[in-house]
C-alpha cells in the first residue's frame, strides 16, 4: 500500500471468508437448487466434471475394444484360409499328374502307330 494502515486489520479478509461461506442460490449450471456455500458449489462442479471424465474414459475403452473386435473380424473375413488354399493346391497337383499320365499314354500310342 502507499500509506501504512492499521496493523491486524482483517475486515477485508473476514468479509471474503464470510462471502465464501454464506449460502447463495446457484446460478446457471449446477445440479441442485438449494442455497449452498462456495465450497459446496465448487465441489459439485468438480464432481460433475470428474464424472464426465470417467464416462469419457469408459466410452473410449468401449470404443477401443469394439475396434479391436471389428479388426479381428475383418482379418478373419479377408484373411488367407491356408487349409482351403492347400486343398486347392493339392487338387491342381492331382489334375496335373493325371494330365501327365494321359500325355504319356498318348505318346506311347503314337509311337506304336508310327512303328507299325
Amino acid at each position: 500500500a502507499a500509506a501504512p494502515g492499521n496493523e491486524g486489520f482483517g475486515t477485508y479478509l473476514q468479509a471474503l471468508s464470510d462471502a465464501m461461506v454464506d449460502p447463495r442460490n446457484p446460478v446457471g449450471f449446477v445440479s441442485q437448487n438449494a442455497a449452498n456455500g462456495s465450497a459446496t458449489m465448487a465441489s459439485e462442479i468438480a464432481s460433475f466434471f470428474a464424472g464426465r471424465a470417467a464416462r469419457s474414459d469408459e466410452d473410449r475403452a468401449y470404443l477401443n475394444a469394439r475396434q479391436a473386435v471389428l479388426a479381428e473380424r475383418e482379418t478373419h473375413a479377408i484373411g488367407v484360409d491356408t487349409d482351403g488354399e492347400l486343398q486347392s493346391l493339392i487338387l491342381v497337383e492331382q489334375s496335373y499328374a493325371a494330365n501327365a499320365r494321359v500325355l504319356t499314354v498318348v505318346d506311347t500310342l503314337m509311337k506304336l502307330l508310327l512303328e507299325a
